[in-house]
């Protein structure tokens, strides 16, 4: 598994147990520029979003030359 979708798996699965305070996301964009983006709100919704809309190897569905490289999660 796509080490960037194991850690979204398990912190869904954790989040029963845990707060999240930041996702922190790294997207390579077709230009080869990376883009950072820091999420502080509506977690759970994001990291759904990411898990439907990113393939197995973490390449946007709909554009399979933006590629999500990793992903910082950070608990309250």
């Amino acid at each position: 598994m796509n080490p960037v979708r194991e850690k979204l798996t398990i912190t869904k699965r954790l989040l029963q147990e845990s707060q999240l305070s930041h996702i922190v996301t790294a997207v390579r964009l077709p230009d080869g520029a990376v883009e950072i983006a820091i999420n502080t709100d509506q977690l759970q919704k994001k990291i759904d979003y990411i898990l439907y809309a990113y393939d197995n190897d973490m390449h946007l569905n709909t554009n399979n030359a933006i590629q999500m490289i990793d992903i910082m999660i950070v608990w309250k």
